[in-house]
């Protein structure tokens, strides 16, 4: 093997440096930075196809939406903002006399005031017959008012084909902003 001279040697160790240089403070920092942008591309990769699977069921969510409000209705239009609570039982005792039910008694409890709506408990109470008194539910449940009939017992009257019913019910509103209410009480 040939010796190499001075000058051959420097030239060979200069081009290891620069080529170890190279690698060190430039190709390794650059293929480092390219891992990291690589693996930031499959994340956001990733979250896009999330987003699109969310968006394809947007449409599906959408009609869920519309398909319970047509069920349930507008809320706050079932719950005035207003007590009318006189108008409401002159409503019942109107209902229930349509369809002949004697005996009537339409009785309301204290007030349970919430922090957005306020429930007033009544009692409801009469005398007719079967079919009468299945019209006057169906009357109710057509009211432009939310009414909740909780507790409902009806007893047959002794030898006859009459029948006592005995409901206990809740009626809500919202009262004012200004805590005014429409005393119809």
């Amino acid at each position: 093997m040939k010796i190499l001279k001075n000058q051959q040697l420097l030239i060979i160790i200069g081009a290891v440096v620069m080529i170890g240089g190279f690698g060190l403070l430039r190709y390794f920092p650059l293929a480092r930075k390219h891992r990291l942008i690589k693996a930031e591309r499959v994340d956001y990769h990733q979250g896009n196809e999330l987003i699109k699977q969310q968006a394809r069921q947007l449409p599906i969510l959408n009609a869920k939406m519309d398909m319970t409000l047509k069920k349930v209705g507008k809320f706050s239009d079932n719950v005035p903002s207003s007590r009318k609570f006189a108008l409401l039982c002159d409503e019942i005792a109107e209902v229930m006399k349509r369809h002949n039910l004697t005996e009537q008694l339409i009785e309301p409890s204290s007030e349970v005031v919430g922090e957005k709506i306020t429930c007033i408990p009544i009692s409801i109470q009469c005398v007719g017959e079967l079919d009468e008194i299945f019209a006057f539910f169906k009357s109710i449940e057509s009211f432009d008012r939310l009414i909740r009939v909780e507790n409902l017992e009806m007893k047959k009257k002794t030898n006859e084909d009459l029948i006592t019913m005995r409901a206990s019910a809740k009626v809500y509103y919202r009262p004012d902003a200004d805590g005014n209410e429409d005393n119809n009480s």
